[in-house]
Formats: structure tokens, C-alpha cells, sequence
């Protein structure tokens, strides 16, 4: 069995020693430093994705809200802006939904999805409806439903930040109709 007390003595003393070097001591600094920079840049880089997904899901929404009708080629004109307000992200898509609470239940009027196959592009149908995401609603209001959802790629896995998929559902009033009218459906 080993001594200890030899090994002790020596990092007391290594302990109490002031005298350095600057090269021994950037050596135990600088991997700590250079993973704090790549660290802040992974961490900006999701925070600054995550806002970005959730304008584009605010920004599609609010356009809808200013139309009484539309039709499948403008909600796809959305997904364009969509990927035009997502530079870099490849795997992404929109789902839009007039739904109308009547009764004291949820109801999807209509439903139209589109983008990525890695996503379900399947309408919105009444059984999915999530009541949480829905404001206070009076009877017989109608809303528009928009859902996105955007893949993330992390530039680095060093902070534990994997890929993962990103879903915001917001739910608008119409400005100037009662319901938003899809034509095509």
C-alpha cells in the first residue's frame, strides 16, 4: 500500500507556491476560455433561432389576420415567407386553421398544411385541437390558428444543446371579418 502523506505534502506545498509562470498559467485557463466563447456563441445562436421561428409564426399570423378570404396558393405564398424569414433552415412547416368555438366546443372550420415531409403536413382535425392554446373566445367566435415548426440544428453539441424540433402555435382574431374563408376548401 502507497503512502499518501509524500503526495500530500507535495501539492500542499504546489498549493502555497505564488511563483508562476504566464505560459502554466494560460495552459490551465485557455480551455476554459475558448469554451466559454464557443459556449456563448452556441447558446446566442439558439436563443437567436428560437426568436427568429417565433416571428415568422407571429409575423404569418398577423397577415392572415388582415384577410377575409384566402386560398391554398396564398398559404403556400406564406410558407415562401416563411423560408425567406428562416435564412438557413431547410425543414420547416405551416399549418393555418380557422377554428370557431360554438357551444362551448372547439370546432376546425377548415385547415391547410404545408412543408417539410419530416413534419406532419396532415389538416388540423377537431379531435387535435389543444384548448390551452386558444384566448377567452365568446360564442360562435372564429380565430385563426397558425402553427409552425422548425427543425434546429445546434452549431455545436459542447453545451448539450441537441437538434430538436420547435413548434409555436398562435391563435389571432380576425381584424375585419368574422372568420378567415379559405376559397379552395
Amino acid at each position: 500500500m502507497m503512502k499518501l502523506a509524500p503526495l500530500v505534502k507535495k501539492l500542499r506545498r504546489f498549493g502555497r507556491d505564488e511563483q508562476a509562470t504566464i505560459t502554466v498559467e494560460l495552459v490551465i485557463i485557455m480551455p476554459v476560455l475558448f469554451l466559454w466563447f464557443v459556449g456563448s456563441i452556441v447558446f446566442f445562436n439558439a436563443y437567436h433561432a428560437k426568436g427568429q421561428a417565433q416571428r415568422s409564426n407571429h409575423t404569418i399570423a398577423e397577415i392572415l389576420s388582415r384577410y377575409e378570404t384566402v386560398n391554398n396558393a396564398f398559404l403556400d405564398e406564406m410558407a415562401d415567407l416563411q423560408a425567406q424569414l428562416l435564412p438557413g433552415v431547410d425543414d420547416f412547416n405551416l399549418r393555418v386553421s380557422s377554428v370557431n368555438y360554438c357551444g362551448a366546443e372547439l370546432n376546425v372550420d377548415w385547415s391547410y398544411a404545408t412543408g417539410s415531409p419530416m413534419f406532419d403536413n396532415n389538416p388540423l382535425l377537431d379531435g387535435d385541437i389543444v384548448p390551452e392554446v386558444f384566448p377567452l373566445m365568446s360564442d360562435c367566435e372564429s380565430v385563426i390558428l397558425v402553427e409552425t415548426n422548425v427543425h434546429y440544428v445546434p452549431l455545436s453539441d459542447i453545451l448539450g444543446i441537441v437538434a430538436q424540433d420547435w413548434t409555436t402555435k398562435t391563435a389571432i382574431s380576425p381584424r375585419f371579418a368574422a372568420a378567415l374563408i379559405n376559397t379552395d376548401i
